[in-house]
């Protein structure tokens, strides 16, 4: 299983155990899923909605949460905005947690949704956007873009480069904020952006 799965699993279910409160679903933890399956991002999307099934599936035969069984439904947000939003609002009836997009501008279209309905959401994708300013909740896994960035000019510096080229995707919120990242502390670092 991918490292993140149980990690993934571990924020979700802490947030959604807390969360059930009703007789009929005393026994289950109902978490939605939204994922590319399809798509630009549908290589990065299926991985992720595997991880999570394999870890929902080793958690149920392992008894589940206290004795609660974790249901599982997949929404594919097509690897488009509009999608992910369409997606959340099928699943935010029916779910004590949601797992967003792999895909950051997915993500980001659903975070007025999470903030207006109060459901627990886990992000699998580092845009700074979804942790500043602060969403109570949303709990993004991965470091944002801009960490990476920096993490990537000290790499540069402990290595001696000092001039780069800098190519990304413009239209990806994760790729725009990680170049801005860079391109604004790069100098800190004695790097030169071309």
């Amino acid at each position: 299983m991918h490292r993140s799965g149980p990690i993934l699993l571990a924020l979700i279910l802490g947030t959604a155990a807390c969360g059930a409160t009703g007789d009929d679903r005393a026994d289950v933890i109902r978490v939605g899923q939204i994922v590319s399956l399809t798509g630009n991002y549908s290589p990065l999307g299926t991985e992720n909605q595997k991880s999570v099934a394999l870890a929902v599936e080793r958690i149920n035969t392992a008894g589940g949460i206290g004795g609660r069984r974790i249901e599982l439904s997949v929404r594919d947000d097509k690897s488009l905005p509009d999608q992910a939003v369409l997606a959340f609002n099928e699943l935010k009836g029916d779910s004590d947690a949601i797992i967003g997009s792999p895909f950051s501008n997915s993500a980001l279209a659903t975070i007025p949704l999470v903030d207006r309905e109060e459901i627990p959401y886990v992000s699998l994708t580092p845009a700074d956007e979804q942790a500043n300013p602060v969403h109570p909740y949303v709990f993004v896994v991965p470091a944002t873009s801009g960490t990476y960035a920096e993490a990537a000019l000290q790499y540069f510096q402990d290595t001696g480069l000092t001039r780069i080229a800098l190519a990304y995707d413009t239209k990806s919120s994760y790729a725009v904020a990680g170049a801005k990242g860079l391109q604004a502390k790069a100098a800190q670092y004695g790097v030169t952006v071309a």
